[in-house]
């Protein structure tokens, strides 16, 4: 008797250990499967995130462009157009030939227009 004694508890035993080592299986299996949704839902925003990357690098480049463009037209016509006006206007004389040829289109340009503005208020 003492061996069927014996064994009775080795099997209770034995189920005991088979049991829970089965729940620690079906532990490991749903952390598994909540690893792969996860895993899967990342996937999805990471995608989507790197679909919104490109029109947004993509804007900041035509803006980098835009903004370097014009800064050089602006600095182009104010700083260098206009100081080199400044420095001709303050180098060469005034009563010069060569600022006599500049200035006489334009005046002849201010009388005309000066006169045809008269004629037409006159007639008015």
């Amino acid at each position: 008797m003492s061996s069927a004694a014996a064994t009775a508890p080795a099997s209770a035993k034995s189920a005991e250990i088979a049991a829970s080592g089965e729940a620690a299986l079906q532990s490991v299996a749903s952390a598994m499967r909540d690893a792969a949704s996860t895993a899967t839902e990342h996937a999805g925003s990471v995608s989507a995130a790197v679909a919104d990357a490109g029109p947004a690098a993509l804007r900041a480049i035509s803006r980098a462009t835009y903004t370097a463009t014009y800064t050089t037209a602006y600095v182009v016509s104010y700083g260098v157009v206009y100081t080199g006006v400044f420095v001709a206007q303050s180098a060469l004389l005034l009563d010069s030939p060569f600022m006599r040829g500049l200035r006489a289109p334009f005046m002849r340009g201010l009388r005309s227009g000066g006169a045809a503005a008269h004629k037409d208020l006159k007639d008015a």
